[in-house]
């Protein structure tokens, strides 16, 4: 089963759709509840959302530092494991939304046989710094950090939304899949 944490993305049904096409469990947590029993899930899902909020980020803070279990973190999510771990953001609006290619630097398991992403560009901060226990899978001309993954745990993160096209979703079966090793 898949913890998603809701961060109040307007993609959230979209991501929860994609969910749904791989059969597996899920159970959905806002913020605000409390922290569930970890040993439950195989992964955890941080979804999307449009702004940093000092309660959120202590709920998701809380949930980093108390698993070993996977953890994908998608555009707030993944800023919020950044600062988790001593790096930095800034806010950041892109003058355009829109798809643009995202290249594979490191080979890895959440890409795959991937090569080239399509990514969307519609978040509202942007990695300046990377935690020094991080490394970079995957950058593009918008952002250096665009998947990154901790040296030590099967924590990553994507600045973009993964749940909006088929690209993306080949990168979330290899995460729910390989990753967290769920089946239908």
């Amino acid at each position: 089963m898949i913890l998603v944490v809701n961060n109040g993305s307007r993609y959230m049904k979209t991501l929860l759709v994609r969910l749904r096409e791989f059969r597996i469990k899920f159970r959905v947590s806002d913020y605000y509840n409390t922290l569930p029993k970890f040993s439950r899930y195989n992964g955890i899902i941080l979804s999307g959302g449009t702004n940093f909020i000092k309660e959120r980020y202590d709920f998701i803070k809380g949930i980093i530092e108390n698993t070993n279990i996977p953890v994908l973190g998608i555009c707030i999510g993944n800023e919020y494991i950044v600062n988790t771990f001593g790096g930095k953001t800034i806010h950041d609006i892109p003058e355009n939304e829109g798809f643009y290619d995202i290249m594979v630097l490191k080979p890895n398991k959440l890409t795959g046989d991937l090569k080239i992403l399509k990514g969307m560009d519609c978040h509202q901060h942007k990695i300046i710094e990377l935690p020094k226990n991080f490394e970079t899978l995957a950058a593009s001309m918008y952002s250096r950090f665009d998947i990154i993954k901790h040296k030590d745990k099967d924590i990553y993160g994507v600045q973009f939304h993964p749940e909006n096209n088929e690209v993306g979703r080949a990168l979330m079966e290899n995460f729910l899949k390989k990753i967290c090793k769920e089946t239908q």
